[in-house]
């Protein structure tokens, strides 16, 4: 299974006779990465049209070794990027080296390389918004859900190692102060499949981007019937299903390269009002 990589930036400082303060400062985009993301670098403070050195090496000699230099623009600013392949052996250490003449700051740049996930949930629109896959929250203006109908999400899980095994816990509130919230997953285009397609599809891309090679899902696994009790663990609020509720069908969840071996029981969390 593919763990936590953790990338190091260190630099090469010249050796000069009294303490200097720092005129250069190297950032990375983010702190996070999973193999096949690249990493945007950028350094400030500069001389103008200085050349630096960049360095790229694995501790553990798993992965490769890269130099290359950049040249500062007017300003003394540098931008560059690394790619991370997806074949990359996790977990390792990588030290990203930086020489130049101007003394540098690379404090606070590690980061490290592991799985990534991406939750995005469908902003079904309005009469003045259009439908998108989005990370923020489902509110009047972007949507018009109402009883009775489905609320479709997409998970990525990104970095994974081929035939290696995962689980995650699908979480959502069955009450908020006592109102009623989500009662039972479905398939993701139960309700939405018009919104879906005006998204560009299970993979479009208007509010947020998927990761790369994502593709329309080829399996799908039942979810077990949420009504019946045996199909829970732990206790079960006083509002649960009523004899005779009828759910809406079909209920399965949807995936691409990947199999399902098993759910587990349904359980609730929390205590009322809010479950």
């Amino acid at each position: 299974m593919k763990q936590a990589l953790m990338l190091l930036l260190a630099v090469g400082l010249a050796v000069v006779s009294a303490p200097q303060a720092f005129a250069a400062t190297i950032e990375t985009d983010t702190t996070y990465y999973a193999p096949g993301d690249t990493v945007a670098i950028t350094g400030t403070g500069y001389s103008a049209f200085e050349t630096i050195t960049i360095e790229v090496t694995s501790i553990l000699g798993l992965g490769p070794e890269d130099t290359w230099d950049v040249t500062a623009d007017a300003t003394g600013t540098v931008e560059t990027s690394y790619y991370l392949s997806a074949e990359l052996d996790v977990p390792d250490t990588m030290a990203i080296g930086v020489s130049s003449e101007t003394p540098q700051d690379l404090s606070g740049t590690s980061v490290v390389l592991g799985l990534k996930t991406y939750l995005h949930q469908l902003h079904n629109g309005t009469s003045t918004a259009s439908p998108g896959w989005a990370l923020g929250n489902i509110n009047s203006s972007n949507s018009c859900y109402s009883e009775s109908r489905s609320v479709p999400f997409r998970y990525f899980v990104k970095g994974t190692l081929g035939d290696s095994e995962h689980f995650f816990t699908i979480q959502c509130e069955w009450t908020k102060n006592g109102l009623h919230a989500y009662d039972y997953f479905t398939d993701v285009d139960l309700s939405e499949a018009d919104a879906i397609f005006d998204a560009g599809g299970l993979c479009g891309t208007d509010f947020a981007d998927p990761p790369p090679g994502c593709i329309t899902p080829t399996g799908s696994f039942a979810f077990p019937d949420p009504t019946n009790t045996s199909n829970y663990s732990g206790s079960l609020p006083g509002d649960f299903f009523p004899s005779g509720f009828v759910l809406d069908e079909p209920r399965n969840m949807k995936f691409f390269n990947a199999s399902v071996d098993s759910v587990s029981d349904y359980f609730f969390t929390g205590s009322a009002p809010n479950y």
